[in-house]
């Protein structure tokens, strides 16, 4: 499950062959909305993805629960990752409604079988096992839903003008699209797979399939939100988690499930895995062996290098936001480098995005940057 850039790719695909004026941005940006909206209407299933009943509308589901959103919002908004991204084209302010949303399941199903770990008052004590099912079941539809959207949208991307001219661009040519095609599928797939496995875990009461290696509950409101899945490519020492540039079907991902819920007064730090990923463990042993605060210095530091699927309060210090290291963090991206080029992981990685560098970039998780 590979860190997604196909808005990055969508900017780039208008306006690195293409000079783009001030007088001509309203006209980029209405053909980029039309591009997106024709792809998300292409990517939706003809029926609810849960409970396989066909439906004319599909509810409009949150991938973080809402309750925790508006704990930390201004207004009604929060700021998207694009505050750090900086891409042009999208918005770096985000109302509640609009925040990390999809659209998969009927309405039925999204009020139903969330219902445990999206109740606020079930979190006096540690999550259940159900509870951790849900999380994880909603973590797999909101990743199914990004791969369905990219593959619509990079169909829809042929028939713009300029497709077949970028010879010199090569994730933009025929080879190029052709391969991310590939891997989105290959993700699409293993999605399903463990879409499937959450959904039996939770009819059938399954108890093992999910191991809570780190739960943490804060007693101030962090000013960061995420519900996400980080595949982490590299250990402590540099070994080898996930060979993301792996894309031989029986090579299979093995992903963190990470949740940061800030409440009112206080917050709460998880992370969780399937229990049968074995490639996890040098991680997380290790990761158990270090102070509290170096703990959440390295979620923190996960969070912004390998995923962009998070919330951040405007209440926020100005200062963290203009940070140019945690700047730099969240905007490198390396899939366009190892997509068409012969690296190894540890060539593109470099070090960029080693864990040695967590404490080098604040902590959003820590008091000192807390809003409540």
């Amino acid at each position: 499950m590979i860190k997604p850039f196909q808005v990055v790719m969508l900017n780039d695909f208008l306006e690195t062959h293409q000079e783009i004026e001030k007088e001509k941005s309203i006209e980029y940006r209405k053909a980029t909305s039309k591009l997106q909206g024709k792809s998300r209407k292409d990517s939706k299933p003809l029926c609810c993805y849960y409970c396989k009943e066909e439906v004319t509308t599909f509810c409009n589901s949150h991938s973080i629960p809402a309750f925790v959103l508006r704990n930390i919002a201004s207004n009604g908004s929060v700021y998207s990752s694009n505050k750090f991204a900086g891409i042009p084209l999208m918005e770096n302010d985000k109302g509640i409604n609009n925040s990390g949303t999809f659209q998969i399941i009927c309405r039925k199903c999204d009020s139903s079988i969330f219902s445990d770990y999206e109740d606020p008052g079930n979190y006096k004590s540690r999550p259940t096992n159900k509870m951790i099912a849900q999380i994880a079941l909603k973590n797999q539809l909101k990743l199914i839903s990004k791969r369905r959207f990219e593959i619509a949208l990079y169909e829809n991307m042929k028939n713009l003008p300029m497709y077949g001219k970028m010879d010199d661009f090569p994730q933009f040519n025929e080879n190029g699209m052709d391969k991310r095609q590939e891997i989105n599928n290959l993700d699409l797939a293993e999605g399903d797979e463990e879409f499937t496995k959450a959904k039996k875990a939770i009819n059938q009461k399954w108890s093992n399939e999910y191991y809570t290696f780190f739960y943490q509950k804060l007693d101030y409101v962090v000013p960061i939100a995420t519900q996400t899945i980080i595949t982490l490519p590299i250990d402590f020492d540099g070994h080898i988690i996930n060979d993301i540039y792996n894309y031989s079907p029986a090579y299979k991902m093995q992903s963190i499930h990470v949740c940061i819920f800030p409440f009112q007064a206080e917050s709460i730090v998880l992370m969780f895995i399937d229990a049968k990923h074995t490639r996890l463990k040098s991680f997380y042993r290790k990761f158990s062996k270090l102070t509290l605060d170096d703990q959440l210095s390295t979620i923190n530091f996960m969070l912004f290098a390998y995923s962009e699927d998070y919330f951040i309060s405007r209440n926020i210090d100005e200062k963290l936001l203009e940070n140019q290291k945690l700047i730099a963090v969240s905007q490198y991206t390396n899939e366009i480098v190892s997509l068409f080029n012969d690296f190894t992981l540890n060539d593109v990685l470099g070090d960029i995005l080693t864990l040695s560098h967590r404490n080098e970039i604040p902590n959003l998780l820590s008091k000192e940057c807390s809003i409540g």
